[in-house]
């Protein structure tokens, strides 16, 4: 009985190696499924698929389908990179890191959400040309949304008041001084409230609309990371090299 194949158009988020020439890959499909895929012979020299394979490429897979949880490669046909242009090393860390977030989010997801890929591909593009510590935060913003948690930038978490002194992860953003319950907040400037607020709101590909001083930015993000890792529970790796003191 011949193995059923699969067509996916993917952006790969990783790869280990496995045995000698053999590697597993991790994909995410335009569909917002996350693919577990074992590539045979990607580390041999005459490898036609490696090149389409590496990390950060969005490429054409076909597939046989595992009778498991791990498909296997069967074609890989590069269609472009989504790092292209990337040539300093906090562009491609960043890229990295990205695609690490959303596949660590994805193992715990239930079903496929083609949101996921949208949100990893946008981020990608607009990260060619916006502040790498400006779209973490944002992609971590959009992260919680779409992991059912919505930060509360409107008004006071407790009262709804519209005076905010700080941001709070007890209370799911922001609170006013009279709700304040205890001292574990984030004090911020007006304009960290403003961007902290911008940041919840805003759609990942219009970030271009945000101007904000480095400060202010890398402070949000820092504040972005505590709420995502509290909340969603995951360990952001190497996030700390994209925060600046």
């Amino acid at each position: 009985m011949s193995k059923e194949i699969i067509n996916i158009d993917a952006i790969i988020l990783h790869h280990v190696d496995y045995k000698d020439n053999d590697v597993i890959v991790t994909a995410l499909s335009t569909s917002g499924k996350l693919h577990s895929i074992y590539a045979r012979g990607i580390k041999k020299l005459k490898s036609k698929n490696a090149a389409a394979i590496q990390p950060l490429m969005h490429s054409h897979l076909t597939l046989f389908k595992g009778s498991k949880q791990m498909d296997t490669l069967k074609h890989a046909q590069y269609i472009f990179n989504t790092v292209e242009g990337f040539n300093d090393y906090d562009k491609m860390l960043t890229a990295f890191i990205l695609a690490d977030m959303m596949r660590k989010q994805c193992e715990d997801q239930i079903g496929a959400d083609p949101q996921l890929y949208m949100l990893l591909k946008n981020a990608l593009t607009v990260l060619k040309t916006q502040s790498n510590t400006l779209v973490l935060a944002v992609y971590l913003a959009k992260l919680l949304q779409l992991n059912g948690q919505h930060l509360i930038v409107d008004g006071c978490g407790m009262c709804g008041k519209h005076h905010i002194n700080y941001i709070s992860i007890e209370h799911g953003g922001f609170v006013c001084h009279s709700c304040l319950k205890h001292n574990d907040v984030y004090q911020v400037s007006s304009d960290g409230l403003k961007l902290f607020r911008y940041i919840n709101k805003v759609n990942i590909e219009k970030i271009d609309m945000i101007n904000f001083v480095d400060d202010d930015v890398s402070n949000t993000l820092k504040i972005m990371v505590a709420f995502y890792e509290h909340y969603v529970g995951i360990k952001i790796s190497n996030i700390e090299q994209c925060i600046k003191e």
